[in-house]
Parts: C-alpha cells; structure tokens; sequence
C-alpha cells in the first residue's frame, strides 16, 4: 500500500527528506522506504513555509491511515485506446491548447489526425508579432490570438486549472517530455512563461506528427459541407478535403468562422462573458503585501494575487494575474485595443498585471442573435482605439485618480507596449461599469491594504477573457447537437477558460470520438 501524505512543513531553505515525512507521521525514518512529490505549495499561515504532499512506501503502512492528512493513494491510470475502426482521418481546426491535445490523444491512438491552423508556424509567429509592435502593421490571420499555440503562447503560461480530473497530470507530463522542467507537475501554481512556450509548442507539434498526424499552417477554414446532417466534407483555403470528423478549436476570436457555421445551421447560443482593464502594480509591493518581510528572500519566486467582490449581485474579481511581466497588445483586428497579461518563465519584470473583470450578462448584448457578444465587444475595443488616439494608443487612467474621481488626470507610464492615453473610463465603459470597479477597489484594498496605490495603474481594455458564445454539443457524445461529426472543443467553442482546461478539453472530445469508433 501507497500512502497519501499532506501538509508536510518546511522551511523556505529546506529541502524536502524522509525526515520530514517520518516527523508527520510520527514514526522512524528507516520506515519510510522511498517517496515521490506530488505537491508543493507556499503556505503564509504562522510564517512562511513550503507544505507539501508526497506519495510515500512506508512500513506497515496501515497503521497511519488513522492519522490526519494521510490516505491510501488509489492510482487511476490514464490508457489512451488504439482506435479499431478507421474512416477518413479525422481533422482539428486551430492549433491552440485544445487542439495540441486533441491532436496528440488522436495521433497517439492511430488515427494520424490532420491539423490546420489559420495562423503562421511559431517562428514566423513571433515575426509577425515583432512587426507588429515596432510598425503598428497587424496580421489578421497571425497575431496574439491566432496561430501555433493560441492565445496562451503570448502570455504568462500559467497552468492552473481548479478542476480535478486524473488526466491533467498526464497533461503536465506531455509538456514535461516537450521540455518543461519537471516542476510544473508538482507546483501548486506552475507556470511556463512565454519564452518557454514558444520552445515547447513545436516540439508538441513534432510529438503528433512523429506519430503520423500532419500540421498545417495558413491554412484557414473556410467552409463545410453537410450531407443529410453528416459532416462530409470541410474547405481550406481553396481545396476541399473529405472528412467525417472535424474538431473545431479555433479560439474565441474568430467570428466570421462561427458565422460560416450558424450559416450551416449549427446551434450557438451566447453565453456570459466579462469586460474590464488590465492593472497594474510594481511587483516589489505585491511582493511585500503577500510576503510580508520574506519579500526580498531570493529563493521565493514573484508574488501573484486572486481578488473577488460583488456589488448587487455582479461579480468582480481578478483574473490571469502576470507576475513580473508586462501588458501586451492583444488584438486580432485592426483599429481596435484588446489587452492581456505576459510574462517570461523567471518573471522578473518590475511590474505585475492582472485583469480586473466586471461580469457581463448575455442581456446587455443588445441582441438574440447568437453572435451579438463579439459585436458588443469589438464595439467596445473600437470605441478604445478611438479614445487612445487612433493610433494603438491605449485609454488608462491612475487607479486613485479613478477610485477618487479625479478631474484632472495626470500622464503615466506603463509595460504597454505602445503609449497610454489618460482618460475617465466612465468614456469607455459607462457609470455603472466604473461604480462596481470601485466598490471593489475599496474592498480589495481591505484585504491587501494599499492596491489602491499611488503607482498603480489601469489599462483598457480587457475583453477575450472568455468566449462570449457557446457551440452546444451533446453531453455524451461530445458531438455538435446540430451536426454529426463536429465536436465543438476548448474556450472558443465554451468548454474551457485556460491552457490546461482549455487542453483538457481537447483529450476529452478526442476521447468520446476514440469511444464511438471503438463501440
């Protein structure tokens, strides 16, 4: 028998040994006969200290099961089944998180899944971005939201996920074998960074096709071809491709494919979604209010914060918080504002950024048709790039000038990588927006005294935090409940809101579809 041991505590500069296990349970260290980390997390209770879980082989282990924090370890291993019926190779469109992962599950039963992707392979990627910030020259079909890697490439990589499910360590494991330090199985809040992302994706991208699945970029979906409600058959660029299987993980940005789709009948609904803006804070007083006078202990890495309120009902709260790292330019369309938070893997940036959200209900669209979420907010980040000048310019404003109300407003600086223009978002966002934001600025700065910070700014806008639609799929099947052979997948589709449940995501829809040729 396997024990299941947590809340074993150590100090910052301690490394983890049977020792401190036989000291949890009370018994000698020569009992204790080899162990595996499972967890490591930081816990600020009563000094700061590392506590963690471990999976231990212990003599007699039966004895301690009695004890708190200790269980027997139940293994639930994750077995991908070789697919027995082969049709036409099944197809993935999008080539972010859900789609890497349902395209390597697929590759790893056999089925040698094709891939197309709208957007450039990473190299010529991060060209496109890199024009894109020293000329202002966007790329609609390769920029922070489309192409190899999704969204996620261009940010701070975090790979939480509050859902518990036995695949997600097989997950983490992927990443590992593409690179990854070993770490991020373990962390309790593991990261890559986006300078380590853009190394592991292409070596993911090799992992499927060493397995006989193909990848293809700039190759954008154009249309599909249905035959008596079966998939039949799909169009990229201009050639036609036969297929009975397509899984759509395109992102959460793309509206004219959603549109193409509604056109063929298949079923979208809207689904809520959030707005808000991009804040920021020095990291060094992030660190101090979360450390307290470990701050400047160098063996403890950027400090990262999670923040909620609710104002009549509404929710506000951070989100996809950036530790030592800087705001970006994240739209997809031009002569609009869209930001987002990025960071490299040591986050060792000055300043430290997280979304600050305002939920947003699907009846504030202004409209039934199932797409009106994207044109309220494509609204919104034209309405942005209006305010900041036309130019890229982004609308900002001080937090304590806009908490005070300030009439006048003062120039900043600011991670964003163009300039920002100083505004009242009551401009942007309208007075009920600003009032929620500030009764949660007075609540935030209850729980970490001093957010509401003399340096401490405020970016628009914050607006892909989630898709604003839902492509509704049978909850067995997985399959599209319009159309047979379309498994809707990922944070695009509204299945997911992040790297890893966003992959998730996919390694299930792969899943069902293995089930179903196998039943």
């Amino acid at each position: 028998m396997q024990l299941l041991i947590h809340q074993i505590k150590c100090n910052l500069t301690q490394t983890l040994t049977k020792r401190e296990i036989a000291k949890k349970l009370k018994c000698n260290e020569s009992d204790i006969l080899d162990f595996s980390l499972i967890r490591r997390s930081l816990d600020a209770r009563n000094g700061l200290k590392y506590s963690y879980s471990v999976i231990a082989n212990v003599k007699k282990a039966q004895r301690f099961l009695r004890l708190v924090d200790v269980s027997e370890y139940v293994v639930k291993p994750f077995h991908i089944p070789m697919v027995k019926t082969k049709n036409n190779r099944p197809v993935v469109i999008g080539f972010g998180p859900s789609g890497i992962f349902a395209a390597l599950v697929l590759a790893k039963a056999g089925c040698k899944p094709l891939v197309f992707e709208m957007g450039e392979v990473m190299e010529k990627r991060i060209q496109s971005m890199d024009t894109f910030l020293s000329t202002k020259i966007l790329n609609p079909k390769s920029n922070v939201q489309y192409g190899e890697g999704g969204a996620g490439t261009f940010s701070d990589g975090k790979l939480t996920c509050r859902i518990k499910d036995e695949r997600i360590p097989w997950i983490l494991k992927q990443f590992v074998d593409a690179g990854a330090p070993s770490s991020i199985i373990y962390d309790a809040l593991p990261h890559l960074g986006t300078d380590q992302l853009r190394l592991i994706i292409p070596r993911l991208r090799q992992m499927i096709m060493d397995l006989g699945g193909a990848v293809y970029f700039d190759s954008e979906l154009k249309d599909i071809h249905i035959v008596n409600g079966q998939l039949h058959s799909i169009t990229i660029n201009d050639a036609t491709i036969k297929t009975d299987t397509v899984f759509l993980c395109t992102g959460h940005s793309n509206r004219d494919l959603y549109q193409m789709l509604l056109d063929h009948g298949v079923t979208i609904t809207q689904k809520d979604t959030a707005i808000g803006v991009r804040i920021e804070h020095p990291q060094a007083f992030i660190d101090r209010i979360m450390y307290h006078h470990y701050a400047d202990h160098p063996l403890l890495p950027a400090a990262s914060y999670h923040l909620a309120a609710s104002d009549n009902g509404i929710g506000i709260y951070t989100f996809c918080m950036c530790p030592g790292g800087m705001i970006m330019a994240s739209n997809a369309i031009g002569q609009t504002i869209v930001t987002n938070g990025m960071s490299n893997s040591k986050r060792d940036g000055q300043y430290a950024n997280a979304a600050l959200l305002v939920q947003l209900s699907k009846d504030e669209y202004g409209s039934n048709h199932p797409l009106a979420g994207f044109d309220y907010l494509n609204a919104l980040e034209k309405k942005a790039y209006a305010l900041g000048d036309n130019d890229y310019t982004a609308p900002g404003i001080r937090v304590k000038e806009f908490y005070n109300g300030t009439v006048y407003l003062s120039d900043f600086s600011s991670t964003y990588p163009f300039n920002v223009t100083p505004i009242h978002l009551e401009y942007l966002f309208g007075q009920t927006w600003c009032s929620h934001v500030r009764h949660a600025l007075t609540t935030f700065d209850k729980k970490m005294h001093g957010y509401i910070h003399d340096d401490a700014i405020m970016v628009a806008i914050e607006s892909k935090s989630s898709s604003p639609i839902r492509v509704l799929r049978d909850p067995n099947s997985l399959q599209s409940v319009s159309l047979n052979g379309l498994y809707p997948c990922g944070e695009g589709a509204g299945y997911a809101g992040g790297i890893i449940s966003s992959a998730l995501d996919g390694v299930k829809c792969a899943l069902a579809y293995i089930q179903r040729m196998n039943a």
